[in-house]
């Protein structure tokens, strides 16, 4: 494994060194920052995304997950609602710090600040254009608060119940039964997290799963879940047969306090946003509660400690 890093490492290098000199982009039409960022992506971030940006450069090939194709507009690390584009600063922080567990490096400190926001402003010409470029709203995370015994228990049976268990396991080690099916829309395999041992792409915290949660993962079989973590009591009872028999009495308890449809349909919309964030916040404490990372055979045994997630 690491023979073979090394070696990846060595052609992006050296694919580097032979994209310096591009000159071809749709920025020598704009110029001003735009035309800063394509040289700077040229020079910097071509050798794996290509000098069109699409995720197709000579690096590319021997890298795992595969470099992201800035024209297709997909960007998984998003704090946007689902199929809405990423905020500016979504994009400047992937580039600042980075994708933990991938080859995507932080650039903060390689890079100024005005040169990130230079070759921010480049990626923006390269994603198709919705009908409006006005930037979106980005999500209003509900305040960090300490984990109790009764959010994880809150945590763990939404976990059952919307779901997540079918991809990740009822362990959170991502081998749930549908873990062997699924596909990105480009028809690559992809494995679902371990949420014991694996990185999170975007950091090992609360905004990052609360995000994620929320916004999904565009391009994988991860959906949104924003309109779904308010389950009624109808919806508790649809799913409990299908749930392996020895985790359904951990659902059995949130199942007696669920609301019914009628009373969910009855809601205002501010009620109805106070329970989603009440049960955003358990789940995503859940899933972080999970982690193994910091246990002494993990940090003594894991194949890549450089690729830890990165602090912001």
């Amino acid at each position: 494994m690491r023979s073979g890093t090394l070696a990846a490492t060595t052609l992006i290098l050296a694919a580097t060194c032979s994209t310096a000199s591009f000159t071809s982009s749709p920025a020598e039409e704009t110029g001003g920052p735009v035309l800063r960022g394509a040289r700077i992506h040229a020079r910097s971030c071509a050798a794996c995304h290509g000098v069109e940006g699409r995720g197709d450069g000579p690096g590319a090939v021997e890298l795992g997950p595969r470099p992201r194709d800035f024209t297709a507009g997909k960007f998984r690390s998003r704090s946007t609602e689902s199929g809405r584009p990423p905020r500016r600063s979504d994009i400047s922080n992937v580039v600042r710090v980075g994708r933990a567990g991938t080859a995507m490096p932080a650039f903060r400190g390689l890079l100024s600040e005005g040169e990130i926001a230079d070759v921010v402003d480049f990626i923006l010409t390269l994603r198709p254009r919705g009908p409006s470029d006005q930037e979106p709203e980005a999500f209003a995370l509900p305040p960090f608060a300490p984990t109790t015994a009764e959010q994880l228990s809150e945590g763990r049976a939404l976990y059952l119940t919307v779901g997540c268990w079918k991809c990740h396991g009822t362990d959170g080690s991502g081998r749930g039964p549908s873990a062997r099916k699924l596909e990105s829309d480009e028809g690559r395999r992809i494995r679902p997290r371990d949420f014991r041992y694996d990185p999170f792409r975007g950091g090992h915290d609360f905004d990052n799963v609360a995000r994620t949660v929320l916004s999904g993962l565009i391009g994988t079989p991860m959906p949104s879940h924003a309109e779904i973590l308010v389950v009624p009591r109808e919806s508790v009872d649809a799913v409990l047969l299908s749930l392996p028999p020895e985790v359904r009495p951990e659902v059995e308890e949130f199942r007696r306090a669920a609301p019914s449809s009628a009373e969910v349909a009855a809601l205002d919309d501010a009620d109805w946003l106070r329970i989603r964030d009440r049960n955003l916040v358990s789940l995503a404490r859940y899933v972080l509660s999970l982690s193994r990372r910091d246990r002494f055979f993990y940090r003594l045994f894991r194949e890549d400690p450089e690729l830890e997630a990165r602090k912001p």
